[in-house]
């Protein structure tokens, strides 16, 4: 998925957002919602920001961060409903 991002965002005239690091951000994990239980949100999550930085998964930040020692491993985004400002 990250690579199909790369290749558009090369193809339309926007390397400057590569360059930036900004397309970690374009695929956002809300796992949470749709999960059975915190430990199938932290997985999920964690399973997501090996290849994205944006996440509202708290569970996963957290699981990463006990176990892997990732002080960080994601960051939330503005965004209300469906839609990001």
């Amino acid at each position: 998925m990250k690579n199909i991002i790369v290749k558009y965002l090369k193809q339309t005239g926007t390397p400057q957002v590569i360059d930036n690091g900004l397309h970690l951000f374009k695929m956002h994990d809300f796992g949470f919602r749709g999960v059975s239980s915190v430990e199938s949100a932290a997985t999920g999550g964690g399973a997501h920001l090996v290849n994205f930085m944006g996440t509202d998964t708290m569970a996963a930040l957290i699981m990463l961060k006990e176990f892997y020692g990732e002080p960080c491993a994601g960051f939330s985004i503005p965004a209300s409903e469906h839609s990001t400002m």
